[in-house]
């Protein structure tokens, strides 16, 4: 569902932004729903990506920023408990 993510960022912006059809928005808001539901899916890239296409834009972002922060504290909490578990394991 999000392996074409930095495509649809680019299309996104450059097509739907200012659309007077609320595209925009909808676009807006499937992104959010994506980072809510499938956040397992994401990479640091994948929300850097998401960070550089938020600079800019005007429209009501929904809840993507703070669901890009939890996402990165769960990313960073996998990261430390990977690395206990191999220095426990290596002891």
């Amino acid at each position: 569902r999000i392996g074409h993510l930095h495509k649809a960022l680019q299309t996104g912006k450059e097509k739907l932004q200012g659309d007077s059809a609320h595209g925009f928005s909808n676009f807006l808001q499937l992104l959010d729903g994506l980072l809510k539901y499938e956040y397992r899916e994401f990479t640091t890239k994948m929300l850097d990506d998401i960070e550089q296409f938020l600079k800019g834009i005007k429209e009501h972002v929904f809840r993507i920023p703070e669901r890009l922060l939890v996402i990165r504290a769960l990313l960073l909490a996998r990261r430390i408990e990977k690395d206990t578990q191999l220095n426990a394991t290596s002891q």
